[in-house]
């Protein structure tokens, strides 16, 4: 016991000026792989300056509640999109805030609250720039995830999960409605859960 407090207090002190590369680049110590609960925070929370681990705040039920069903990671295979080669060289860098800085949307994160719609809100958001995009800005529409989320039957099951190529194929052939974060106004449907 005396010689993992030594451990930990020489841990300590030779990370508290070390880089991110540096500590990413350093060895997990055998039995740090087999720690847990308590233990296993002291010993985060002792080796490394980036941030301090906790215990969540959810109940095992809540965090589970919150993770995607198994059942939506199989696809249909028919629904596939074929690859497309690109032949461009790829930048160095790319940030679509710079690219695009006229699209609202672009600038904003969405929140999915507690509903596992992240397949309609990340759809919605993707849907919100490209038309911005394609605009240049002349049409600012905020594309409503609610809308895709309760309207969109075929989509998937609500705030349990559903299927992102779905969404689109809903937007292609139905359309769907402006929308914007929870309690906004001046739109047909917000963002139907508080964050």
């Amino acid at each position: 016991m005396v010689l993992l407090l030594l451990l930990i207090v020489s841990y300590v002190a030779a990370f508290k000026n070390i880089s991110i590369e540096k500590f990413k680049s350093l060895p997990i110590p055998e039995f740090a792989t087999h720690l847990a609960g308590k233990e296993l925070i002291d010993y985060i929370n002792a080796n490394q300056p980036f941030f301090e681990a906790g215990e969540s705040k959810l109940s095992y039920n809540e965090f589970k509640s919150r993770l995607m069903q198994e059942k939506y990671l199989k696809i249909d295979e028919s629904l596939r999109l074929a690859g497309q080669d690109f032949y461009e060289d790829i930048p160095e860098s790319f940030d679509a805030l710079e690219q695009w800085p006229h699209c609202k949307s672009i600038q904003t994160v969405r929140d999915q609250a507690n509903c596992g719609s992240c397949w309609a809100v990340s759809s919605a958001s993707a849907m919100s720039d490209r038309l911005c995009i394609a605009n240049k800005g002349r049409n600012q529409t905020f594309i409503s995830d609610t809308d895709i989320l309760s309207c969109c039957k075929y989509c998937g099951y609500g705030c349990d999960g559903g299927y992102m190529i779905e969404s689109w194929y809903y937007l292609k052939t139905t359309g769907a409605c402006s929308g914007g974060p929870y309690g906004t106004t001046g739109n047909c449907k917000p963002y139907a859960f508080h964050p």
